[in-house]
């Protein structure tokens, strides 16, 4: 969470994230979701893994690996 919240005080336009909602709650899980809408409705780009459905308001393009 302290690595998350850092990465919205930086200038970085590119975010990279492994699996960034794993022991959150769907509280916090909501709020991150909103976090990284916002980052790439501003013009940032996000680029994360991820086990559990995530819903980003359409904003991203969703890759699936695997059958």
């Amino acid at each position: 969470r302290v690595a998350l919240a850092r990465l919205q005080l930086s200038n970085a336009r590119l975010w990279v994230l492994d699996e960034p909602f794993v022991a959150l709650d769907s509280a916090a899980m909501q709020a991150l979701q909103q976090v990284l809408q916002t980052h790439v409705q501003q013009g940032g780009m996000l680029l994360f893994t991820s086990h559990q459905s995530v819903n980003l308001g359409g904003v991203v393009q969703p890759w699936r690996l695997g059958a």
